[in-house]
């Protein structure tokens, strides 16, 4: 950590804009707003080139044709005066819009609000938008609305905001009749509408801010800050760039994860800016040099090869193994470009190949074109994108015909970015827009660009695109677009503060080559007098990235060569344009495509382990390989042929990640699902190079390397052994090992599989059902005719038999008039047993023998527990509704055969077909989608399930549903889905595009992608929880089921908040029991407040002491609540909780609490078989009398906060709850937005965090107002 002093000891107050200090947040620095604050450095060496002053430019034209858009409901005020902005707040009338209505803050506001200790500038928000408020007939709503001309809504935007929301809110607070909006937003180029946040959510951090932290700032002389690469495009880039020298920031990349796990000695730790930067101006260069590098990080083999490139003033090759780039090539293609923020395109560009073989350039491949500065407009753009594309599909076909391995470099990965967006631009026009008008030829060569060289979701988001790639590639290749940055950054340290820029990369590595900077580029476009200008500059910039990869190249060879070892990890192949497969539609391509990009994004996860074990990146996480160390053989005799020999281990602790983590997630299963190599650089490289995708459904065959099963694992996680090892080499004792997940996937190519034959019919049904379920759902069928009103009338009647909700009434007369039926299932709501019942009441009162002989109703889910749970369910609603119109139920059987049960027939699913011809009348069948697919496949001539039931859909994904709904009757079949999608969904390994609203949501669950409004538009991202009066809205064919059959009244009292307030509790006096009496250890106080049966809610904060992790700490809170209840329970006499469950539920975020926790219960006895504790995800589904959730969290920052703060994770775990659920917390979480530093507001970056960050505010609401918030401060 550094800390700085910036501001001179003279006391002036300074001026700042909330623009800037919008700014500051998103570089998440203090120093930023620092900077900012003085005068003098905010003036003199703030970097504003011509680069950012076109983007500002760019931004002023959005705004500008944003407000033209409004028409007449604009209101400008550019010319009212301040003091005049109050009153035309007054005179505004709902509908209207404001357009730039200047605010100045009162005098008051600085005197009461922030301690006079600065003062800020005059600020006008883009837009108000006046809305009547409907909680008074006089009313009106300000809703703030920036204008924006980013990618994305960004933390400053919300910042800036909602910073408006809290001034304008001090201003007005006086007023009658006008309050400001809780609602935000943003307005984006590509969209209409503006993109809306809880403003009212971010006002705690707003005031906090203006009130303390800015005033802190301003006014302390040390304040905090890291130079790093958050620090590229800031304006005080070049002053902070010197300041670095002697702080931690003078290692490029560090992050501030890194910076927190090392501990600068007392005397070594802090520095005050005026000092250091006295100090360091009377330094000379070379004593400068010899201190960048703090003492105690220099003496770190992960830094001291940066302070030797200090002192030395030479790169320094780190010897990494190289994962990025080949050994050996062909030809190397440079691009080089510059970019117009104005237009956000690509100005001009240069290609050039470079003959390895001759050592020079290939003349006739090199390629260039500019758009003048002058004459530039939107089809010219479209003209270079379209000679882009020409060009680098020449070079690549010239690679191909020449049969060359080649590599393509750019100077970073924006030139790549841009590069791939190029062709995506050609790829999306519309070819009825005379605007965008490109030949059909260059449409082709754009997209064989990207699936030659970016094959990412990105391509997902081109509308009617009909080709894929035929096959996954199996070899482990280098990529084919390396970014020079990341591989200089990868392995070689250079002497240069925070980040490698082009220049310094280039001054560094290639001294001889004069290189511009992209400002310098931007300005020489801008003022080209001829032709040649750009091209000679372009030309020259793709010499010099030549010549560093050369040096790159130079440094590895010399290392092989002094130390003996390889360095080179991937290997290249001839260049060779992909093969693709044409699909009829869309739909099926994109999602083949998705199932694609799942399996390779999959892959990759499994083999991070290997690279950050081979790189020797330091972690903190459990994402390395586990080390072993090999004891000894043990030969088990079989009764029949070669006897099986099982190999012990010793499991080595690394780090601070406790083995027992690492070993209880391994799996034990027959496929060779691991990999053995050696602890050292050579069997690292080993596992690095082994293919997983060429392997990845390949069971019982030779590997070109050691793969072993996982035969047991000991309770503590340090004896762990294996079976399946080949025994060469021989392993040797007391020898360190290895061991590797590899990437096992049976099933994409199966669904890839079904891809291509639903494909090739005529009207299939499945496209038909996710294009347009509105319609599809009211398709007459024709058992619809042959049904009489009279029985269906009597079947209505008889639902009372079958004790039936009026909620699940509701449903089952909507079932049988629709073709498609969503039942949405809050937690609790019985949706298994409402399936159940309806099945049965069906059967039994409107079957009718269809045409073709056979009536079947198929029953599918997520997992095939959910499906055996469901088939017994209908079983034992069977035998309690006994009757002459009996039915057959039939489970498909996977590996697992402890499930088998009386109450219904078992069968592979290639015999379905046999065994179904052997009963007559209605069958129920259960199975996995992959079970359905081997029936489909069997069974020719089968039209079909009349009725197909998906359980669990919310967890399903489109490309595996499909699988199911194309066994349904293509004419006649109903389709039933249930399920919420506001629990866990499918876990997806990439980041998908977001699709218009007429496209269908292919990339998540079944239930998601057919939830459609009346006008057949994707349901857009709503609000989880509900604003006061309002209901949820999710389209003509679903319907929510009412009753909550799990919680008590105040449990059930609090999810109406989410689910509705007609929601119905049918247990309310569901509660603990406890009896005191039989507790005879101290504490008392403590738990009773935490365990009191009469507060559903409570909020247990534990404080921490020193020398006690977060886990330890919230283990121990959890092991005495979980033995006090245990020990004081009561047995419910209530015949309500009579089924046997868990007493209680231990909900975990990560599997790290997880052990801690199971650590800590290993000492009560009375806790075996009566608590489950396990990771949010596992407890989907499951229930408890008690649950207790931890979420006792200190420190909280990046992806982190995306996960713990999940909407969906949080309402999981809290609603597996019967009679009361306990929060193990810290005030660090209760006050996240609160908390110190400028990353505090990216929890509301997302929409799924910022809610879930609501859902925590309204967790804490409820137990304040219960008085059910418990203070636990630990004792050592």
């Amino acid at each position: 950590m550094t800390l700085e002093n910036v501001e001179p000891n003279d006391r002036v107050i300074p001026k700042l804009a909330v623009s800037k200090l919008a700014k500051s947040y998103h570089h998440r620095c203090e120093k930023h707003v620092k900077l900012v604050a003085s005068k003098s450095t905010a003036t003199s060496g703030a970097n504003m080139g011509p680069l950012k002053e076109a983007h500002f430019q760019r931004g002023y034209q959005f705004e500008e044709q944003v407000a033209e858009s409004f028409g007449a409901k604009l209101v400008d005020h550019t010319h009212t005066s301040p003091s005049m902005s109050k009153q035309a707040l007054r005179d505004a009338q709902p509908g209207q819009v404001l357009y730039q209505l200047t605010f100045e803050m009162p005098s008051k506001f600085y005197q009461e609000e922030a301690g006079n200790a600065y003062q800020l500038g005059r600020f006008i928000p883009d837009f108000l938008f006046v809305h009547k408020d409907t909680s008074s007939s006089t009313g009106k709503r300000i809703c703030i609305v920036d204008a924006k001309s980013s990618k994305a809504m960004n933390t400053s935007h919300q910042f800036q905001v909602a910073s408006y929301a809290y001034l304008l809110g001090y201003i007005v607070k006086d007023v009658r009749n006008i309050r400001i909006d809780v609602i935000g937003g943003v307005l984006l180029p590509f969209s209409k509408e503006p993109e809306m946040f809880r403003v009212d959510l971010l006002l705690p951090k707003i005031e906090l801010f203006y009130t303390k932290e800015l005033p802190d700032i301003v006014q302390d002389k040390k304040i905090h800050w890291l130079f790093n690469t958050k620090c590229k495009n800031c304006e005080f880039v070049n002053i902070c760039r010197e300041d670095a020298y002697g702080t931690p920031g003078a290692v490029p990349y560090l992050t501030e994860s890194r910076l927190k796990s090392l501990s600068p000695p007392e005397e070594d730790d802090i520095s005050d800016i005026e000092d250091l930067v006295d100090h360091l101006s009377s330094l000379t260069i070379q004593e400068k040099r010899q201190r960048a590098v703090p003492s105690y990080m220099a003496s770190e083999p992960e830094f001291s090869p940066y302070a030797t490139a200090y002192r030395s003033q030479k790169p320094q090759f780190r010897g990494n193994p190289i994962v990025t780039l080949a050994k050996s090539n062909n030809h190397d293609i440079f691009i080089s470009l510059v970019f117009d923020p104005m237009f956000s395109r690509v100005c001009a560009y240069v290609i050039r190949v470079y003959d390895l073989q001759s050592n020079s350039w290939c003349r006739d491949l090199e390629c260039s074109f500019h758009v003048s500065a002058a004459t530039r407009s939107y089809s010219r753009f479209i003209e270079l994108d379209a000679n882009m594309v020409q060009d680098l599909a020449k070079v690549l076909s010239s690679m191909e015909t020449q049969k060359s391995c080649c590599t393509i470099f750019v100077s970073s990965n924006q030139v790549k970015d841009q590069v791939q967006k190029c062709c995506l631009r050609i790829t999306t026009m519309d070819p009825a827009d005379e605007d965008d008008a490109v030949d059909q030829d260059t449409v082709k060569k754009a997209m064989d660009c990207l699936l030659a060289l970016f094959q990412d979701s990105k391509m997902l988001a081109i509308p009617g695109i009909a080709e894929f790639p035929a096959d996954l590639e199996h070899k482990v290749l280098a990529p084919l677009v390396v970014d020079i940055e990341q591989l200089v950054r990868e392995n070689v340290a250079l002497g240069v503060p925070g980040f490698y820029s082009l220049k310094s990369m280039a001054r560094w590595m290639t001294p001889d080559h004069e290189v511009m900077s992209d400002d310098d580029l931007y300005q020489e476009w801008h003022t080209a007098t001829t032709d040649t200008v750009m091209d000679d500059l372009l030309m020259a910039q793709a010499d010099m990235l030549r010549a560093i990869v050369t040096k790159y190249r130079s440094f590895a060879s010399s290392y092989e060569d002094t130390m003996g070892k390889q360095i080179y990890c991937m290997e290249s192949v001839p260049f060779k344009w992909p093969t693709t497969k044409h699909f009829r539609s869309n739909v099926f391509g994109r999602l083949a495509f998705f199932k694609i990009m799942e399996c390779l994004s999959g892959c990759n996860n499994v083999r991070s382990s290997r690279l950050l074990d081979l790189t020797n990146s330091s972690s903190s996480s459990s994402d390395h390989g586990i080390k072993l160390q090999y004891m000894r053989c043990q030969v088990v005799p079989k009764s029949s042929g070669k006897p099986d020999y099982q190999h012990w281990f010793k499991a080595i602790p690394e780090g601070n990640v406790p083995i027992k983590l690492l070993t209880d997630n391994l799996s034990k299963t027959s496929m060779r699902e691991y990999l053995l190599v050696p602890n050292d650089r050579e069997g690292m490289m080993q596992a690095v190079q082994f293919p997983d995708l060429a392997f990845r459904n390949k069971m019982f065959i030779k590997y070109p390397i050691n793969t072993v099963n996982v035969n047991h694992v000991s309770d503590d996680g340090l004896d762990v052994i294996l079976d399946g090892y080949t025994a060469s080499p021989k392993l040797e004792k007391l020898q360190y090992y290895r061991l590797y997940k590899r990437y096992v996937d049976f099933n994409t190519d199966k669904i890839l599989d079904a891809m291509l034959q639903i494909d090739q019919r005529e009207n299939s049904t499945f496209e038909q059902l996710v294009t347009d379920p509105n319609t599809w759902a009211d398709t007459l069928l024709e058992d619809d005719d042959a049904m009489s009103s009279d029985a269906r009338a009597t079947a209505l009647r008889l639902r009372d038999d079958f004790k039936m909700s009026p909620s699940q009434k509701d449903i089952s007369a909507q079932i049988i008039k629709k073709r498609l039926q969503i039942v949405w299932g809050p937690p609790g709501s019985g949706k298994t047993e409402f399936l159940a019942l309806f099945i049965n009441w069906y059967i039994m009162h409107l079957y009718k023998k269809p045409s073709n002989g056979q009536f079947i109703i198929g029953v599918t889910a997520f997992t095939r527990h959910a499906i055996m749970n469901l088939l017994q369910r209908i079983a034992t609603v069977r035998q309690r509704h006994a009757s002459s119109e009996s039915f057959t139920i039939i489970s498909m059987e996977g590996y697992d055969k402890s499930q088998k049960t009386s109450e219904m027939i078992q069968c592979k699913a290639n015999k379905l077909k046999s065994t179904i011809n052997k009963h007559h009348g209605p069958v129920v069948v259960g199975g996995t989608v992959w079970d359905w697919y081997k029936v489909k496949n069997e069974w020719r001539t089968w039209q079909g399930c009349s009725m197909m039931i998906i359980d669990e859909s919310s967890q399903l994904l489109v490309s595996d549903a499909a699988v199911a709904v194309d066994c349904l009757d293509q004419k006649q079949g109903r389709l039933i889905i249930a399920g919420d999608h506001m629990q866990l969904g499918p876990i997806l390994h990439n980041k998908y595009p977001k699709l218009p609203a007429s496209d269908p949501l292919l990339f998540g669950s079944i239930q998601q992608c057919l939830m459609r409004t009346e006008d057949n538009k994707a349901i857009p991202p709503q609000e989880f929880l509900l604003r006061k009066g309002t209901t949820h809205d999710f389209g003509p064919n679903t319907i929510q089921l009412k009753d909550n059959w799990r919680m008590n009244d105040e449990l059930n009292s609090f999810f109406k908040q989410i689910y509705g307030h007609d929601l119905a509790a049918h247990y309310p006096k569901r509660i603990l029991q406890h009896d005191w009496q039989k507790w005879k250890m101290g504490n008392v106080s403590q738990l009773e407040a935490a365990l009191d049966p009469k507060k559903s809610i409570s909020l247990v904060k534990v404080s921490m002491v020193d020398g006690m992790t977060e886990e330890e700490a919230e283990a121990q809170v959890i092991g005495k609540l979980v033995h006090a209840h245990l020990t004081i329970r009561m047995d419910p006499t209530n015949t309500q909780s009579s089924q046997v469950k868990p007493n209680v539920m231990i909900v975990t975020p990560h599997h790290r609490q997880r052990v801690a926790v199971e650590r800590e219960l290993e000492q009560w006895v009375e806790t075996k078989n009566q608590v489950t504790v396990d990771t949010v995800e596992k407890m989907q589904g499951q229930e408890s009398e008690l649950v207790i959730a931890c979420f006792a969290f200190n420190d909280v920052g990046g992806n982190k906060i995306d996960f713990l703060l999940d909407f969906k994770r949080w309402n999981v775990a809290i609603s597996r709850a019967r009679s009361k659920v306990i929060i193990v917390t810290t005030d660090y979480m209760l006050n996240l937005p609160k908390n110190k530093g400028h990353n505090a507001l990216d929890l509301f970056e997302k929409r799924e965090s910022a809610e879930g960050w609501g859902f925590v505010c309204l967790l804490q609401d409820w137990a304040k107002k219960a008085d059910a918030v418990v203070d636990w401060s630990i004792k050592q």
